[in-house]
């Protein structure tokens, strides 16, 4: 062991001076995944849905089990047959309800999952290109490390260059989604008035058939 140890702190000295050399920066990425403007909206709209959703299963499962509830009283005024009938509709409500709360998980987790995509690859190559433009040799996550002082830190200047990208990203977005619903009101527009030429030509055709006749 203090072979070892000897060993250690011989390569540590050697390896000070190149270690002086390399320019290191440090990133918190727990605080800029969860820090940004878009992950903070999509939480809070997670939120809120998850909310919504909760409260309608909630209501739900009141429903359903006020139903079952009757059946068991009903239970002995009913033919074995419509006794039987009913319970089979209430399993199938069952089934219905339960892949409906499932379908909404699953889609909160799948827009959870998108948007923290978007801001990973945001931030991959933000670090590339700071990194480069500060002449960094190396990116690190703070999590790994025990200190880093202030000045190496470029969380802060992450978060707002993540921040201004997605912001241009979504602002262009909107512009694409307005320009399709004009053109969409101009197809509209259009189609209606091919179909009333469409029928005044019919018109026409007509008189001129009843002139011939």
């Amino acid at each position: 062991m203090k072979k070892f140890a000897s060993i250690l702190a011989v390569l540590t000295v050697f390896a000070l001076p190149a270690l002086a050399e390399t320019k290191i920066a440090v990133i918190d990425m727990q605080l800029v995944m969860n820090g940004t403007k878009a992950a903070q909206e999509t939480q809070e709209k997670l939120r809120k849905e998850s909310e919504e959703a909760s409260k309608r299963f909630e209501e739900m499962e009141q429903s359903f089990k006020k139903r079952v509830e009757e059946l068991r009283r009903k239970k002995d005024f009913l033919s074995e047959e419509k006794y039987l009938e009913e319970e089979s509709e209430l399993r199938r409500l069952y089934r219905e309800q339960q892949g409906e709360v499932q379908t909404v998980n699953e889609k909160l987790s799948r827009e959870y999952k998108r948007v923290q995509k978007q801001i990973s690859d945001e931030v991959d190559a933000i670090v590339t290109n700071l990194a480069k433009e500060r002449g960094f040799d190396a990116v690190m996550r703070r999590g790994y490390l025990v200190y880093a002082a202030k000045t190496v830190d470029i969380t802060g200047e992450v978060l707002n260059r993540v921040d201004a990208i997605l912001k241009r990203e979504n602002e262009e977005l909107s512009r694409m989604g307005d320009v399709l619903n004009r053109e969409g009101d101009d197809l509209f527009s259009r189609g209606d008035v091919v179909k009333r030429q469409k029928k005044a030509s019919n018109a026409n055709g007509e008189n001129v058939f009843q002139q011939g006749l």
